[in-house]
């Protein structure tokens, strides 16, 4: 059996270029906020103010909540761990 290469005529015929321009017709996506749900913007240059607010920091962990919150994590992970 011969071997035979694609001819320009058969590329163009069979073959298919896989580039941005031809997969996307030359347009951009639409670029959806997931804090508002519009178009035209993404989260963090978002206009909606409600999810811009200013973080209080917490005090500092003591020993007793920090071993509490370490208990716990312990219980939760022994109880979601498969068996």
């Amino acid at each position: 059996m011969k071997k035979t290469s694609l001819t320009q005529s058969a590329f163009y015929r069979y073959g298919y270029e896989f580039t941005a321009k031809v997969l996307t017709e030359g347009k951009y996506p639409i670029i959806v906020c997931t804090l508002c749900k519009r178009e035209g913007h993404s989260r963090d240059k978002c206009p909606d103010e409600l999810e811009k607010h200013k973080l209080v920091p917490l005090p500092p962990m003591c020993d007793q909540l920090r071993d509490m919150l370490g208990r716990v994590c312990a219980d939760v992970l022994g109880q979601l761990s498969p068996d």
